[in-house]
């Protein structure tokens, strides 16, 4: 079964994701562009131009990305795609070359709090973990909890100004897919104002895998 992660960036999809790497498979877009971002391949100047501009990346660059990580990953678990498809044509696409069923959950917030959560988010250099100075660092101060790395950094997306162009993105690109999902009974909505911790149970309880 696959889970898909849909909502916008400060919604705790990528922690959520995390949390349930035990049983679940993780291909998380976001991560994957920005170590696209970083090599030195045709592609970077591409992927990197849209980051900084807070536009989606074009949808052949990340549609390949995404089969690629599907042929790639450990089918013996179930999987998690986090933050893939970010529009119609990319939710198409996914049906076109998905074999598995899948449920999606659709992570809802306030924009404010997500304001609030990415002007704190710093992530593992190494590994990619996300944590946040405002209520989720490691447990060992300055220690990545998964990769032990004391290497740490703010992300080129996680401006505000940059932000905002991202939340404007994905009310005109992301949130018309809510309506595509909810008309194939797909969907689930979950709140993510909430606790880390109440997500979690939810999210476990959809899963059924639990």
């Amino acid at each position: 079964m696959i889970l898909v992660f849909i909502g916008p960036p400060g919604s705790g999809k990528g922690t959520q994701a995390s949390l349930l790497s035990e049983k679940f498979s993780i291909i998380s877009v976001g991560k994957v562009l920005r170590t696209v971002m970083e090599s030195n391949t045709a592609e970077a100047d591409v992927v990197k131009k849209f980051i900084k501009s807070g536009k989606l990346v074009p949808s052949n660059i990340t549609n390949k990305i995404v089969v690629n990580a599907l042929k790639n990953i450990d089918q013996c678990k179930s999987i998690i795609l986090d933050g893939y498809p970010r529009d119609i044509f990319q939710a198409d696409f996914l049906q076109e070359n998905l074999q598995m069923d899948f449920k999606v959950l659709f992570f809802d917030i306030d924009d404010a709090v997500v304001l609030r959560r990415l002007s704190g988010r710093i992530s593992c250099t190494d590994c990619g973990t996300i944590y946040n100075k405002l209520y989720c660092m490691p447990k060992i101060n300055g220690v990545c909890d998964i990769c032990n790395s004391s290497s740490f950094q703010n992300r080129v997306d996680d401006d505000e100004s940059i932000i905002k162009l991202r939340l404007e993105s994905y009310k005109k690109e992301t949130l018309p897919l809510l309506e595509f999902y909810k008309a194939q009974d797909k969907l689930t909505l979950i709140d993510a104002n909430q606790s880390t911790e109440n997500i979690l149970k939810k999210i476990k309880k959809i899963s059924g895998i639990y």
